[in-house]
Parts: structure tokens; C-alpha cells; sequence
């Protein structure tokens, strides 16, 4: 089963002119320099969301993005709540000036389609070693097929 998962034409529209706007709202246009300071470690697109982790001199924090009928919602591990963070900012400048360095998650996962059983095994090992939280994923899919 073939599915398709186009990135949102919201995220396609931003231009750098609206991520100045918001960053000008937002952190009084601190973000710019945050984002030509900062490091931006695998970001990544997947339909109406994007994601990365964002690293200053000190610290490094997930950001996340979701556009839904042009509404933008963010969300960040630095824990700032009264609006959207010069982490989450820095995410959007490096999309709309440097979107082919996201990895379209889709993509992967149509690479994924053609790998073999024991392949597939194999990243799924590493992905939870990596990251055993993970593997709450398997266990709430094996409950799920318990039920059925």
C-alpha cells in the first residue's frame, strides 16, 4: 500500500519575509542571529510538521512545527510556553532558506518499502538501542494486535 504524504503547501509558502515577521513578534528579532549562531542537527519534514534539534554553545533542544490551515504551532524542549522560541524560529529560518538540507520523511519511508524482512529487523534493533523509548511504539502495536 503506496501512500503519499505531500508537504503542506503552508510550509512550501513561508518565505523568509514571514519568518522575519514572526521572529520580529516573537523574540523581538533575536532569532536571526540565534539561527546564523546556532547548529541545527537533523531536521526533518513530514507532511504539516517539521522537526529538528537545535544546538547553541551550551545546550541542544527538539523543536517542532506544525502548520494546519495556516495556523503555526510549535513546540520546544527548552520548555518556553508564553509563545514560540528563537529554537523553534531558527528552525523556520533554516527551512525557508535552506529546506533541501530536511530530510522529507516520506522519502525514507519509500525507501524503506523495499527493504527486505531482516533489513528492516536490523534498523528497527537500532532505532530502539538508540532511543529505547522507542520501543513503547512495538508494545502498544502488540497490544493492539492482542486485542484483535
Amino acid at each position: 500500500m503506496k501512500t503519499n504524504y505531500e508537504i503542506s503547501p503552508h510550509l512550501r509558502a513561508l518565505t523568509h519575509e514571514q519568518v522575519t515577521r514572526l521572529d520580529q513578534q516573537a523574540t523581538e528579532g533575536t532569532s536571526w542571529e540565534f539561527y546564523c549562531g546556532s547548529y541545527i542537527h537533523h531536521p526533518t519534514v513530514f507532511g504539516h510538521k517539521m522537526s529538528g534539534l537545535v544546538q547553541d554553545a551550551v545546550d541542544e533542544y527538539f523543536a517542532e512545527i506544525r502548520v494546519d490551515n495556516k495556523n503555526l504551532v510549535a513546540g520546544c524542549s527548552c520548555g518556553e510556553r508564553t509563545g514560540i522560541c528563537k529554537h523553534a524560529v531558527a528552525l523556520l529560518y533554516g527551512w525557508v532558506d535552506d529546506n533541501d538540507g530536511f530530510m522529507n520523511v516520506a522519502d525514507t519511508l519509500e525507501r524503506l518499502r523495499h527493504k527486505n524482512k531482516d533489513d528492516l529487523l536490523e534498523i528497527l534493533g537500532r532505532i530502539i538501542m538508540f532511543d529505547s523509548r522507542n520501543l513503547s511504539f512495538i508494545e502498544e502495536n502488540a497490544v493492539a494486535d492482542d486485542l484483535e
